[in-house]
């Protein structure tokens, strides 16, 4: 899910810089915050574009490639002029979009996350400047603000039709207990219903260590799934090594008076059955999403 988003984030990054270098020479949206991208206005000093992106941090991967992006799709002569602003820096995304708008750039684009974008939105509006912003949360859309990311429920829809092509067709998600978590989960539930799958099981689950686990034990049902007691492989009856004929009593002692000794019974490791699904959707990421994978091993899901 990472790589998926990691990559969809910088693709729409490319495609945002290549359509603003395009229509760099002027042009506003009619109605601001409805259609297409808006032009970045005219006039001495006006073509500047503000980058705002999480250059420092847990998210600096996807800023710093991003930045990149932009720097490559506004290299051509005449594009307009990137300046670049930290979301980690001190102050934070507000104090990031007030030194954009001190420096009179014509259109934001960023910041990444819906919580950044929910902080920057009224300090561009309120400046009049367009803001494109790389969240897929759709309810940060406004007049003057627009969401480029994929929505949660158009990344869901893709995971369903994919895991459906390879023959899968009971779904669950085990997703964190916010926004996004709650999104993604609609939008699995719509996904499943239109493609006339049967109701997906989807847990919500918070950061503790604790409800991970007993939220993951009752998705997997882990409980039921176990053995009742492991398979103890019968010794043989038959002839052997030590009594060729078979004939020995099971009480039978050695001339000395001891037991004759033999292998010990095997234990053989009882089967634990498949989940009550086979395909999972998750949606944390990073150290989160490390925690995560580690419970689905202890209940024995690949």
């Amino acid at each position: 899910m990472s790589r998926l988003r990691k990559g969809v984030s910088t693709g729409l990054a490319a495609g945002t810089f290549l359509t603003l270098a395009a229509c760099s020479g002027g042009g506003s949206s009619s109605v601001p915050g409805v259609g297409g991208i808006p032009g970045v206005s005219a006039g001495p000093g006006a073509h500047d574009v503000g980058l705002i992106l999480p250059l420092t941090g847990r998210n600096a991967s996807y800023g710093t490639r991003m930045r990149d992006a932009a720097k490559l799709a506004l290299a051509a002569k005449g594009s307009p002029a990137l300046d670049v602003h930290d979301t980690n820096g001190p102050g934070g995304t507000e104090q990031a979009v007030r030194d954009a708008l001190a420096r009179g750039d014509a259109i934001l684009l960023g910041p990444l996350t819906a919580t950044e974008t929910a902080a920057a939105a009224p300090l561009a509006v309120n400046a009049g400047k367009p803001e494109l912003a790389f969240t897929s949360d759709s309810t940060q859309a406004r007049p003057g603000v627009w969401v480029m990311g994929l929505t949660p429920e158009q990344q869901v829809r893709r995971m369903v039709d994919a895991a459906r092509a390879t023959g899968r067709k009971t779904f669950a998600a085990f997703l964190p207990d916010n926004a996004f978590g709650h999104a993604m989960g609609d939008g699995l539930a719509r996904a499943c219903r239109d493609a006339g799958l049967r109701d997906p099981q989807i847990v919500f689950h918070t950061m503790d260590a604790q409800n991970i686990e007993d939220g993951l034990k009752s998705l997997s049902a882990i409980d039921a799934r176990q053995p009742a007691a492991p398979v103890v492989a019968e010794a043989s009856s038959g002839p052997s090594a030590i009594d060729p004929t078979g004939e020995t009593a099971p009480d039978s002692a050695s001339s000395s008076g001891t037991a004759a000794a033999g292998p010990a019974p095997a234990v053989q490791p009882a089967p634990i059955a498949p989940p009550p699904f086979d395909a999972l959707v998750l949606a944390d990421t990073g150290l989160e999403l490390g925690r995560i994978i580690t419970a689905l091993q202890t209940d024995h899901i690949d």
